[in-house]
């Protein structure tokens, strides 16, 4: 999981799996519990990978143009 903490902004811009344990579901749960984290520190996130972008919309985020 790759992500920075700006300020009040927690910025999601890569989800890692290896190959081998890909289509299981960890991208999702990194992320997930990356959103839940920001969520619990009043931080802002903003979705930059293409998986976090989908995640949040499956949880009913709403994305603005520049990705939060």
């Amino acid at each position: 999981m790759a992500y920075r903490i700006r300020g009040q902004e927690l910025d999601l811009y890569s989800a890692y799996v290896p190959e081998v344990h890909r289509g299981r579901g960890y991208a999702s749960q990194l992320i997930l519990h990356s959103i839940h984290f920001a969520v619990l520190h009043g931080l802002r996130v903003k979705a930059n990978s293409p998986t976090a972008k989908h995640i949040s919309g499956v949880i009913g985020m709403a994305l603005y143009p520049d990705g939060y």
